[in-house]
């Protein structure tokens, strides 16, 4: 199986991901990179130095961070790569 880069979908297209929250609950996100919509400021630190994915949420229409160590399922251009993270 090809090994899945979270960082190349970057290009706008919509995709799912399926995560482990902090809280220990499962979170299925319809999601985008590359949005610039409701930008503010300069960020406080480089998310990844921190292994955190950034992602604008469509259902919530706000940005959500991912730590990219709890993602096990990502949907992406009608292909499902499963097992990502150690929390699968």
């Amino acid at each position: 199986m090809k090994k899945f880069n979270l960082m190349s979908l970057d290009d706008g297209r919509f995709f799912s991901i399926k995560f482990r929250k902090a809280d220990g609950s499962i979170r299925k996100m319809l999601a985008r990179r590359g949005v610039k919509r409701n930008l503010q400021g300069n960020p406080r630190y480089n998310p990844n130095d921190h292994n955190i994915f950034i992602v604008w949420s469509v259902n919530d229409e706000a940005y959500r961070s991912i730590r990219v160590d709890r993602v096990f399922e990502v949907k992406a251009n009608g292909v499902t790569y499963s097992k990502l993270g150690t929390y699968a």
